[in-house]
């Protein structure tokens, strides 16, 4: 299943996003795409000691040793997908969805304009 990340904000600490999760390939370039969109809330807090829930993952950002970022899925909408298709398993996407934005934070501001951006390694 493709991720695609189609809206990040991000400011002072915190953000959202919007994800589509590629649906089943339409039967003719005519149809519409259909996908699944994921909307979620993140934000970055200095340590782990979160009370586990449901609908949240916590990641270390990369290139940080003590900064985390906790993602809070917020909703999941199927866009033109036929009904009855079984949406996608949340353990299935969580973990990659809250990896690749820790990935965008840590690249998402610079402290100065010679600062290096930093390379991010995928885990």
């Amino acid at each position: 299943m493709k991720l695609e990340i189609v809206q990040f904000n991000w400011n002072r600490g915190g953000g959202s996003a919007t994800i589509y999760l590629e649906g089943p390939a339409p039967e003719s370039a005519l149809n519409a795409p259909q996908y699944f969109a994921v909307h979620v809330g993140f934000h970055t807090r200095r340590t782990s000691d979160l009370q586990p829930h449901s609908d949240q993952e916590s990641i270390l950002i990369p290139g940080q040793s003590d900064m985390w970022l906790v993602v809070g899925f917020l909703w999941m909408q199927p866009v033109n997908i036929p009904r009855g298709h079984v949406h996608p398993s949340p353990q299935g996407y969580r973990r990659q969805v809250a990896t690749l934005l820790a990935n965008m934070v840590a690249n998402a501001e610079l402290s100065s304009l010679d600062a290096r951006i930093p390379t991010v390694i995928c885990s």
